[in-house]
């Protein structure tokens, strides 16, 4: 689980500068790694599952010139899955 508080950004409606915080920042990974042997040889099977409870995390904001529009700054993808095998080679 990673936590961070909420970060401040620059939004030129606002009177103070840097006065405003994003939401915080929450998210929960799930790794899983499994050892074992292919034909003698150490291996390592993993699966890896990040932002499991797909929380759409905010950055930031980016503004129109005129300051009228607010556009989020986001994760290209906010959930993200990897499966890997790692085999170590050896002689016996």
């Amino acid at each position: 689980y990673n936590y961070a508080s909420g970060r401040t950004y620059y939004n030129p409606n606002n009177e103070i500068f840097m006065g405003d915080k994003t939401p915080d920042f929450h998210n929960v990974s799930l790794t899983i790694a499994y050892l074992t042997h292919i034909r003698r040889n150490f291996t390592i099977l993993y699966l890896a599952l990040d932002n499991v409870l797909n929380r759409q995390n905010i950055f930031g904001y980016m503004y129109s010139q005129d300051g009228s529009q607010r556009v989020s700054t986001q994760p290209n993808q906010f959930r993200s899955v990897f499966v890997g095998m790692m085999i170590n080679f050896s002689k016996k």
